[in-house]
Formats: structure tokens, C-alpha cells, sequence
């Protein structure tokens, strides 16, 4: 399937994903190339040649930097990929930190090229104007910030490829396949197995999330404080959602020893809400879930590292046992108004249809089953 040129709700778009790798790769290569020209003399033929080009591609730079931050403006990120707070925050000051060094960097380097009064010429295309020196010894203090702005920039940015490469090889979550176009394939009927799956996982991802103290969890299912909710792109242009309504479980998960955490959950297959009748009733036939045959899905997990914040248990669903990974967040924990105790949590995973014996071809855009759970267990 074609990648959509704008964002949508789970991937990044062709516009987006072109910017970023363009500046990353420029300002990779701007660095390289600077560092060579620090090492050449005066005699040198590329003396004059490797600057002017040093120059004009962080002029064309600084148009790409003004375009992704216009677009990012007009055309949102996609909802981001569950992580632990602290792991949220320090991605978001990473980002804007890398933006304000890609400016600066900029920044000093015009001052240093202009420090003689000369314009800039953008490969013989056309001249940047120079404004006047606007401290003395400008040429040389702009050049001191430029190196170490230019060096902190390159660190960042080596950290940020290091995150996004643990984020695939040991989380396995989506972080860096959503930049490399990589993106959700649409589903359209097929979504509504994906329901089940969504359940069995959410209700795993709940019990990954830690707790203040050693205890079991009831999930509140009779309070409606806990769903197991499904979304499935539909031909790639929107998404279709829905949930299982009857589901029921349990989890017990220890502080002091969060990787001996379990949880399991049953689902009622044939409680599959996509808010439309025609297409629950044929989610529910032999096509799919085969609810007559298979009433029930379940899971139960198997493990889980606190470290990777990733719930592995096996999935039953269509008379099929398979492995599966949640990864798991913590959303709060405390006293609630009624004398209990409570702990929510939210997990999302995805898993082919064809790995549960569920045949139905709809085409290669409809193979993976995305899922989203939210939980609120009440402490026995």
C-alpha cells in the first residue's frame, strides 16, 4: 500500500518522514564536511571550494528546518506509542532540544560567513545579504559557538538514533518502522478479529504496569472502568474502531518483584462492537472469530520485564495458542471515594490474523491487527 503523504493518527506521512531524514543526513554530512575543512590549509585546492559548498547546503538547510516546522504546525504528529512518563518526557525535550541546536548551529554559522561584510552565495544560484557585525571579534566567537553547538547537535542526534534503535531491536515497538514509512496496514472487516486479540492483550498490558505494593487486582469491568478496544485502517484512509464488551480478569503484581507480575483475562468473542450490526454479524461468523465454534479468547501471560516494560503470555484465540508481547504503561494508582484501592494501566501490541487460522483474505492490507487496551483494577 501506498505511504499517505500527510500524517495519520499512527504513522508518519511521506512528507514528513522525507523531511526528516533529508536534514538528518544533511546535517550528518555538514558536520563530516566541516571537520575536513578544519584540516585544510591555505594552499589546498579545496580550500575555497569545500566551504562555499559548506555554506550553501546550510543556507538550503535552513529552508528544509522552516518547512518541517510550518508542516509540523498544519499537519500534527501521529498519536504517540505508549511509554513510561519519564521516557515520554525525556523524548520531548530531546526533540525540542535538537531543534533549538539545528537554529543556533545555523545561526552562528551565517555570522561567521558574513563577519566580513560579504554575502553569502547559495551555489552561484543566488546571495544570502550580510548585516553588519554585530560584536567584535565576530568571525571567531561565532566560530567557537559553531563547533560546540555543531558538536552537541551531532551528540544528540547520535543519542536519538541509539533510542530509536533499543526501541526496535528491544522493545520491539513501532518508533522507528512509523519513520521509515513503515506504517499500519489498513484492515477493514478483518479489524473486528482484531477486537479479540485487542482484548486478550490489553488486558495483559495491565498487569506489566507496577504497583505500590505486592497485591491482586479484580479489573473493573463492572464499573465500566476498563475496555479492550480495537482500531483497524480502513483502505488506508481512515480508521475503523470498536471494542469487546463482556470480558473479565484478574492480575497481581509485586513492587518489590515486578518481573514475578501475571495476569489473565477471558473474553467473550461474540460481544464484538464495531458499532455496526451488519459487519459484528459477520465478524462473528466462520470468516472470523467463529464465535459458535470459539465463544471464548483468553490470555495468559508468561513473563515480564520491568525493565522493557514488556508483557510476553500466550494468546488463545480461534482455537489457536500463540506468544505474545504488550507493551505496558502505568497510568496511576490510589485510594478511590469508595474505600478500595485502585491501579490503572494501558497496553498496546498487534498480531496477523493468519497466525490464529483465520484464512479470510482481504488483501495484504488487512494482515495485522492493532490493539489498545485500558484497565482499572480494584485491589482484593
Amino acid at each position: 500500500m501506498s505511504l499517505p503523504f500527510k500524517n495519520t493518527r499512527s504513522t508518519y506521512g511521506l512528507a514528513s518522514i522525507s523531511l526528516h531524514w533529508i536534514m538528518a543526513l544533511t546535517i550528518i554530512g555538514l558536520y563530516i564536511l566541516g571537520l575536513y575543512i578544519d584540516t585544510l590549509d591555505y594552499y589546498d585546492p579545496n580550500y575555497r571550494t569545500f566551504p562555499h559548498w559548506h555554506k550553501s547546503i546550510g543556507i538550503i538547510l535552513l529552508g528544509f528546518y522552516v518547512c518541517r516546522l510550518v508542516w509540523n504546525l498544519i499537519n500534527p504528529h501521529p498519536e504517540p506509542l505508549p511509554q513510561p512518563p519519564m521516557a515520554q518526557l525525556a523524548t520531548k525535550v530531546v526533540h525540542k532540544l535538537m531543534y533549538v541546536l539545528i537554529i543556533l548551529v545555523l545561526i552562528s554559522g551565517y555570522l561567521i560567513s558574513t563577519a566580513d561584510g560579504r554575502a553569502i552565495a547559495v551555489f552561484n544560484w543566488f546571495e544570502i545579504p550580510a548585516i553588519p557585525a554585530i560584536i567584535e571579534r565576530q568571525e571567531d566567537t561565532a566560530g567557537f559557538l559553531h563547533y560546540w553547538l555543531a558538536n552537541g547537535l551531532i551528540s544528540l542526534a547520535g543519542l536519538h538514533a541509539l533510542a530509536a534503535l533499543k526501541h526496535h531491536f528491544i522493545n520491539k515497538d513501532q518508533t522507528l518502522n512509523r519513520m521509515l514509512g513503515k506504517h499500519n496496514p489498513p484492515r477493514s472487516k478483518h479489524m473486528k478479529l482484531k477486537t479479540t486479540l485487542a482484548g486478550a492483550l490489553l488486558a495483559t498490558s495491565v498487569l506489566a504496569a507496577p504497583s505500590i505494593q505486592a497485591a491482586d487486582y479484580t479489573i473493573d469491568t463492572k464499573g465500566a472502568h476498563a475496555s479492550i478496544n480495537f482500531r483497524v485502517s480502513h483502505l488506508g484512509y481512515s480508521w475503523l474502531e470498536g471494542r469487546f464488551n463482556e470480558f473479565s480478569g484478574q492480575f497481581s503484581y509485586d513492587e518489590a518483584n515486578p518481573n514475578a507480575s501475571s495476569v489473565e483475562v477471558e473474553i467473550n468473542t461474540a460481544s464484538v462492537d464495531s458499532n455496526h450490526a451488519e459487519r459484528d454479524k459477520h465478524l462473528r461468523s466462520g470468516d472470523f472469530l467463529d464465535v459458535s465454534k470459539y465463544p471464548k479468547a483468553s490470555f495468559k501471560s508468561t513473563g515480564y520485564s520491568a525493565d522493557s516494560g514488556v508483557l510476553s503470555g500466550d494468546l488463545t484465540l480461534h482455537g489457536v495458542t500463540k506468544p505474545v508481547e504488550i507493551q505496558v504503561t502505568k497510568i496511576g494508582q490510589g485510594d478511590d471515594p469508595w474505600g478500595g484501592y485502585r491501579a490503572g494501566f494501558s497496553g498496546t501490541t498487534e498480531f496477523k490474523m493468519k497466525d490464529f487460522g483465520i484464512t479470510k483474505n482481504l488483501g495484504p492490507a488487512s494482515e495485522t491487527v492493532y490493539m489498545e487496551l485500558h484497565v482499572e483494577g480494584i485491589r482484593q
